[in-house]
C-alpha cells in the first residue's frame, strides 16, 4: 500500500517532471478519466482463481478406472490461456491414446467454465462424442474475470514457462480471429450485438510486468512503445509502456456465446448435476475441466496440496460518460494493468493490490494467495476482505490524478459498502456537527445524495420558522438541487412554542426510526451539542414545567 500513498505524494512532483524532460520525445496518448463516484458503482465482486504451483495442473491419471485428463490451475489466466491450453490437451490425448479411443467414442467433460466449454467444442471438432456434466451452467467464475489477455497470477516453473508461452501464443491468435471476425466457429459479437473480443490499446509500467513479450518475439504482436499518458479531466501524466494490439475479451459476451455452441452441438449432452466422483462419470474417459474444484475427487489428494485458491476484487462501474471526441480514449477503449507491491495480508497471506482498468467496465483487483475456502467453495470470514473494495476506489482514483473519494476523506469505508443496499442502513447513523456557518448542511445535502440519506436538523434555533438569516439556514436556491432528499425538524416551530433538548431528543429518535424504516440513512445535522449529547447518552425523565 505503500506505493499508492506515494502516487498520491508525488502525482504533482511526477507531471512535472514528465511534462519537462520526456514529453517532447515521446508520443502522447490522451485519455478522458473515468467518474468513480459511489454513484457509479454497479457490483462489488469476490473470485476465486484456481492456481496450481510448480506448473498448471496437466494430468493424465487412471482414478477409480477411468481415464482422467485434468486441465485446470490457470490463476489469473484462464482466458488468457485455455484456448490454447484445450487444443493442446486434446491433440495430446489423441496422440497418445487415439487408438484405444478413437473417433466416435463418447467422452465425459466436466466443468462448464470457459475450459470446459472449450474442451467439449474442440472434442467434438476432433470426431468424439461428449456429455458434459455440471452443477451449473450460469453465473459461474469464468463470467467474473477482468478481460485482459495477459498471463498473470500464476507460479509456473521455468521449465514448464516456455509451454505456457505457446498456449499464450495460440490463444492470442485464436481472441485476434474473433476480434477481426474470422474464427472458424465463434462469432465476433453476441445475440445482442456485444464484441465477443475487441483489439485495444493496453497500458502496463513495463515490458516484464506485461507478460506479452514472447508473444511479440512470436511475431503475433506488435513491440510496445513508450508513451506519456495523458489524463485530460486532471492533468495527470504517466510514462507507461503500451501495446497497440492488446486484446479485451468480454467475458459477459464470450460465454454466453460459447454456451449457446454447446447447446446447439448435437454432439453434446448436457447433464445439469454435480459430479461428487469419477467412478460415477458414464464414460471411461473424462476430462477434468472442474476449475477450483478439480483437485477435490478422490485420487487427486496430491494435486490438492498444490492448490492455492487465489482471491480477486473487481468493481464493476456503470453510467459512464460519452464524448464525441474519438481520438481521446476512454475506460470503455483501452486498459491499464499496473502493478502494486507485494505484501502481507492481515491474514498472513501473500497479496498484491494493483490498479487495473478494463472496458467491462470494470476496475480491480487483488491477488491473494491460500485463502481458506468453505466446503460450498465460498470464501471464509469473508466480510474480513471486504474493506479491499475501498482500496481499490482510492487507488484507481490517485492513478488518474483525482482527489481521494468523500468515503476516503471522512472515513466513511463501512458507508461506501452500505450504500448500495439501503436495507442496510438499519441502525446506522451519521452525526454532522460544528460551529454556525461551517458548512455543516452542505456537505450533508453532498452525502444524503451519495448514501441515500435522510437529514434531521439538531440546531435548536433552526426548529423555528422565522431565524432564517439569523441561523444560516440553507435557502430556496440552495435546497433545490436536493429538493428530493428528506429534511426534517426544521422551521417547524413558531416563535411562540417552546422546545427543549427532551422534546427534541423524542422528536429526533422517532425521525431516525422512520429513516431505518424507508430504507434511508439518518444524518443528524447541527451544532446544539446538548441535542446531539443526549441523543446519544440519553436524558433524565424531567416532567413538564408548567
Amino acid at each position: 500500500m505503500k506505493y499508492f500513498r506515494k502516487i498520491l505524494f508525488s502525482a504533482a512532483l511526477l507531471a512535472c517532471y514528465i511534462s519537462h524532460s520526456t514529453a517532447h520525445t515521446l508520443p502522447i496518448h490522451k485519455h478522458h478519466v473515468p467518474t468513480l463516484e459511489v454513484a457509479n458503482m454497479q457490483e462489488e465482486v469476490l473470485c476465486i482463481r484456481p492456481m496450481f504451483d510448480g506448473s498448471l495442473d496437466f494430468s493424465t491419471q487412471t482414478i477409480d478406472g477411468k481415464h482422467v485428463i485434468t486441465t485446470s490451475g490457470f490463476g489469473g489466466s484462464g482466458i488468457t490461456l485455455s484456448p490454447g491450453a484445450v487444443v493442446y490437451q486434446v491433440n495430446k490425448f489423441i496422440a497418445d491414446h487415439g487408438a484405444k479411443y478413437p473417433q466416435g467414442t463418447k467422452v465425459t467433460v466436466v466443468g462448464a467454465g470457459i475450459v470446459g466449454l472449450l474442451t467439449s467444442i474442440e472434442l467434438t471438432r476432433k470426431g468424439y462424442d461428449v456429455i458434459l456434466i455440471a452443477e451449473k451452467f450460469d453465473d459461474i467464475a469464468s463470467t467474473k474475470c477482468g478481460g485482459l489477455i495477459a498471463p498473470v497470477s500464476m507460479k509456473n516453473s521455468p521449465e514448464f514457462e516456455k509451454l505456457v508461452n505457446q498456449w499464450g501464443v495460440d490463444a492470442y491468435i485464436f481472441w485476434r480471429e474473433i476480434a477481426k471476425g474470422t474464427h472458424a466457429y465463434v462469432p465476433s459479437k453476441d445475440k445482442v450485438g456485444k464484441d465477443v473480443a475487441v483489439v485495444v490499446k493496453t497500458y502496463f509500467e513495463n515490458r516484464v510486468d506485461s507478460g506479452l513479450e514472447p508473444y511479440v518475439e512470436a511475431k503475433v504482436m506488435r513491440p510496445a512503445i513508450d508513451v506519456i499518458v495523458e489524463f485530460i479531466e486532471t492533468g495527470m501524466k504517466r510514462k507507461l509502456i503500451c501495446y497497440e494490439d492488446g486484446i479485451f475479451a468480454n467475458p459477459k459476451a464470450f460465454m454466453p456465446v460459447l454456451l449457446n455452441l454447446v447447446k446447439n452441438n448435437k454432439k453434446i449432452t448436457l447433464q445439469h448435476k454435480k459430479l461428487d466422483s469419477f467412478s460415477d462419470a458414464p464414460t471411461d474417459v473424462v476430462f477434468n475441466c472442474a476449475g477450483v474444484k478439480a483437485a477435490d475427487f478422490n485420487g487427486r489428494e496430491e494435486a490438492k496440496a498444490k492448490y492455492i485458491p487465489t482471491l480477486g476484487h473487481l468493481v464493476l462501474v456503470k453510467d459512464q460518460p460519452t464524448f464525441k471526441d474519438k481520438d481521446v480514449l476512454t475506460i470503455n477503449n483501452s486498459m491499464f494493468l499496473i502493478y502494486g507491491p507485494e505484501e502481507k495480508t492481515e491474514h498472513g497471506l501473500k497479496a498484491k493490490e494493483s490498479v487495473y482498468v478494463f472496458p467491462k467496465p470494470v476496475i480491480g483487483g487483488t491477488f491473494i494467495e491460500g485463502v481458506a475456502l468453505n466446503a460450498d467453495g465460498s470464501v471464509k470470514e469473508e466480510q474480513s476482505y471486504k474493506h479491499r473494495f475501498q482500496s481499490i476506489w482510492d487507488n484507481t482514483r490517485a492513478f488518474y490524478g483525482l482527489a481521494p473519494s468523500l468515503e476516503k476523506l471522512f472515513g466513511l469505508t463501512q458507508l461506501f459498502h452500505r450504500s448500495h443496499n439501503p436495507t442496510h442502513h438499519q441502525r446506522t447513523c451519521l452525526i454532522i456537527t460544528g460551529p454556525t456557518a461551517s458548512g455543516k448542511t452542505p456537505l450533508a445535502f453532498l452525502l444524503a445524495k451519495k448514501f441515500h440519506g435522510g437529514i434531521i436538523n439538531a440546531d435548536s434555533m433552526q426548529l423555528y420558522n422565522h431565524l432564517s438569516i439569523l441561523t444560516a439556514r440553507p435557502c430556496h436556491q440552495e435546497r433545490h438541487p436536493y429538493a428530493h432528499i428528506p429534511y426534517v425538524l426544521d422551521g417547524v416551530l413558531s416563535k411562540n412554542e417552546k422546545a427543549s433538548a427532551g422534546w427534541w431528543v423524542k422528536e429526533a429518535a422517532a425521525k431516525v426510526q422512520d429513516c431505518w424504516a424507508t430504507g434511508y440513512l439518518p444524518l443528524i445535522v447541527g451544532g446544539t451539542g446538548l441535542y446531539i449529547k443526549s441523543l446519544i447518552e440519553g436524558i433524565s425523565p424531567i416532567p413538564d414545567i408548567p
